[in-house]
């Protein structure tokens, strides 16, 4: 008889810790602006964001930290029977500013130049055909107006071609500064950062290949 009846208080005690255990339990929910950080909260255990967890009631401490941001420890307070929503937005560390903000730029420069090459290879290769147009039919000319008209022409379009020549030049050596500057910065950043910004950058210089740099006249 004593036997059952301390089975039976051992069992209470035991269902009333249970009970009390689980009524002083809450639940967090944590979202970071950046996906890649890493979270761990009081003796440093990972967690995931987005990703509903149960805590002990009270005070907890959190830490952020990540490649790409400046480390952060904070506190939250768990409730009681609540769920408590932890927003937070990382910053960027210098290293990474510095990262992004090179890639971005020569990027830019780069899709500009090479826009302006092909634009300005079309254009001198137009006037080009025009100029040398002009030179056989002047040279074939019966007349001395329509001589003279042609060779007007002529000059004309030869002018506009050395200005599209030049251009394209600019532009082929914008095209290559560019490229050689990005592949500079994802050198040495390349690393930390390569796969979190820009998991590649495919730069093809076959691509100019095609842009005749010849001509005779």
């Amino acid at each position: 008889m004593k036997n059952i009846l301390l089975f039976i208080l051992i069992f209470c005690s035991i269902s009333a810790y249970s009970q009390e255990k689980k009524s002083s339990l809450g639940r967090l929910l944590i979202i970071v602006s950046e996906s890649d950080v890493i979270i761990k909260i009081d003796s440093g255990k990972i967690i995931k964001q987005n990703t509903i967890l149960t805590l002990d009631t009270g005070l907890h401490k959190i830490n952020f930290s990540g490649i790409k941001v400046i480390p952060l420890d904070t506190t939250f307070r768990i409730y009681k029977d609540s769920l408590t929503r932890l927003k937070q937005r990382m910053k960027y560390n210098e290293d990474y500013k510095n990262y992004r903000a090179g890639i971005i730029k020569y990027s830019s420069i780069l899709s500009t130049s090479i826009a302006l090459t092909a634009l300005s290879y079309y254009f001198a290769d137009r006037f080009y055909n025009k100029a040398k147009d002009n030179k056989s039919n002047y040279e074939i000319a019966q007349s001395q107006f329509d001589i003279n008209k042609f060779k007007s022409d002529y000059k004309i379009n030869r002018t506009r071609f050395n200005q599209f020549q030049t251009l394209k030049y600019i532009a082929i050596g914008g095209t290559i500064g560019s490229i050689a500057s990005i592949y500079i910065i994802k050198k040495k950043y390349g690393k930390k950062h390569g796969k979190t910004f820009i998991s590649s950058l495919d730069l093809n210089l076959n691509s100019l290949n095609s842009f005749s740099l010849a001509y005779t006249f």
